[in-house]
Formats: C-alpha cells, structure tokens, sequence
C-alpha cells in the first residue's frame, strides 16, 4: 500500500494534491516499480509518466534530474532525435532549475520533447519524453512559477532502475532480459535461479502461463515477440533431464514454526522461501494432492504431473 499525492502512470491519472496528508488513502502499488529498496521512493518517474508520494518533490528538478539519467544512461547515441535532443533538454530544465529560465523555454521543451517522442528511433527516445510531457499538462504552473519567479532548487539524485516492458507486464516481474541472456551463453542453471527468484515453479509457468510478457515485447516492432514463455520451460526442463537438483542454501535455523494453510503455488511457494530462510514449516491441505489449482484444475496433458510434482 502507498499514499500518492499525484500519479500518471499507465494511463490512469490520480490527484491528491488538494487534500490533507491525512485524507489521501492508500492505494495498491502492485502496479507501480516500487521495488527500489526497502522503502517506499519519494516519487517515480519513467517511461509511462510518473508518481509522486511526497509533497516536497519538486516536479521541474524531477524533471531534469530524469533526463540527464536518460542522456548519461539510456541513450543509445544511435539517432540524432535522442542523442542530442534529451540533452538540450536537460540542459535548458538546469537552466530553469538554477533561475536562469525563459518565459518562452517552455513552449520549446514542449515542442522538443513531442519532436522527439515522434522521430526517435526506439523506444528509449520514443518514450522518454512522456513524464515531461505529462508533467507539462499537469503541473505546468509550477515551471511558470520557477520562471517568473526564479529561485534555485537544490538538485537532486535520482536512484536509477532498469526495467523492460516485458518484465513489467509479468504478474512476478522475473528479470526477463536476464534469464534470457543467460540461456543465450548456454548458462542454464544461472537462468534458471534469475527465474526462481520470482517464482519456484519455473517448469510449471512455462507450460501454463498466459504469458502477458511475450504480447508486451519491443520485438514486436520488428516482427515477432521472442518466445519468452518456451525459453522458461527450456531451462526447466534441461535441469529435469540432466537430473539435477535445484541450487539453494537453506540459512541458519531459526526459532519458531510457521504453519501455511493450503499447498497451492502461493501456499508451496511460501512455504519453500520460509524453509530456505531457515523456518520450520508445516503446510496444512485439504486435498489429496499439492499443488492446489494447478493440480486439479489444469489437465495432465497440459501440465504433467511429475513437473508440477517435482
């Protein structure tokens, strides 16, 4: 849960800024990249637009902050469009952060980043450009009032986090580009962890998942999705064929037991990060068989059962 003052995220727009701390209601981050760190962040901006949690973010200064990380970091260098467009407009957001700005820079920033968002080749450029533009429509009054009435905002740093498309559509969020890149040097066990540490039943998913990431993929801009799901059940299935066990340590023991209510995915899934972790766990089901659902609902020929069972 999270309290947003403000958010224009995945095309869904919510403003709080005109209640009190204490009238904002809390909310499902599910949705939002909010796994930074251990706490919540103070706002977040990328390429679907951005969210603000604290009422002391100052919106211009996010602004610029974001696309010097997009020229030092995202940027490719390949087209002209965002090579050198994101940096004229991080420079020109400085020179409105410092007090040096211009009634007239806003229009051009405008006129930039939409020139930008539309010639770019990728989806960097293509996409980096949306915060701002939302941040123009939403908060615009606020780089008016840095211009006429300008003062230096102490900058800030931002905590940057690469994500993809692909990762961000799945319901786990399993580093996608990682497991792949490593099944593409032949690194099958370390794919497999990167899996894992999303979700144990990597054979399972790979069989059974609707797959939201494969319709989410940039190669589809090209022709075709890469096979997300099947390259999932590869990696499982190599290490059932050479008979190999999963890689885990099982940390210091700790006091106490758990007890988990159904064997399900969730309930086994709980049940096995608790045991590494050191717990004694007790799993209580009211079925014959483990494996909830995905045992009784899901046929064997779409699911066999010595992978569900394994």
């Amino acid at each position: 849960m999270a309290k947003v003052i403000f958010s224009c995220w995945r095309g869904e727009v919510i403003d709080n800024r005109s209640k009190e701390p204490s009238e904002i209601p809390e909310i499902e981050a599910k949705d939002f990249p909010f796994t930074l760190g251990d706490s919540e962040p103070r706002a977040f901006v990328g390429w679907d637009g951005f969210v603000i949690c604290q009422p002391d973010v100052n919106i211009v200064e996010l602004m610029r902050a974001y696309f010097e990380e997009v020229q030092s970091k995202a940027s490719c260098g390949q087209c002209f469009p965002c090579r050198v467009g994101t940096r004229v407009l991080a420079e020109m957001l400085g020179r409105i952060v410092d007090g040096r700005g211009k009634p007239e820079d806003i229009a051009k920033i405008e006129r930039l980043a939409r020139h930008i968002k539309a010639s770019s080749k990728c989806q960097v450029g293509q996409t980096s450009p949306v915060p701002l533009l939302l941040a123009l429509e939403h908060y615009r009054d606020e780089f008016e009032k840095q211009i006429a009435e300008p003062k230096r905002i102490e900058r800030v740093k931002l905590t940057s986090h690469l994500t993809a498309p692909c990762s961000d559509a799945c319901p786990a969020h399993v580093d996608i580009p990682t497991y792949i890149e490593h099944i593409r040097n032949y690194r099958f066990a370390e794919s497999l962890e990167v899996i894992r540490e999303r979700g144990i039943i990597a054979g399972c998913l790979g069989r059974v998942c609707v797959r939201p990431c494969e319709s989410n993929c940039r190669r589809t801009l090209i022709d075709e999705p890469i096979a997300i799901k099947p390259l999932k059940r590869h990696v499982a299935d190599q290490e059932v064929f050479h008979e190999r066990m999963p890689r885990y340590r099982r940390g210091p023991r700790r006091s106490g037991r758990v007890a988990i209510i159904g064997a399900g995915p969730a309930g086994l899934s709980c049940g096995f990060r608790l045991a590494v972790r050191g717990y004694d766990v007790t799993i209580y089901e009211a079925l014959p068989v483990a494996g909830g659902m995905a045992a009784v609902g899901i046929p064997p020929y779409r699911l066999p059962r010595d992978i569900l069972n394994r």
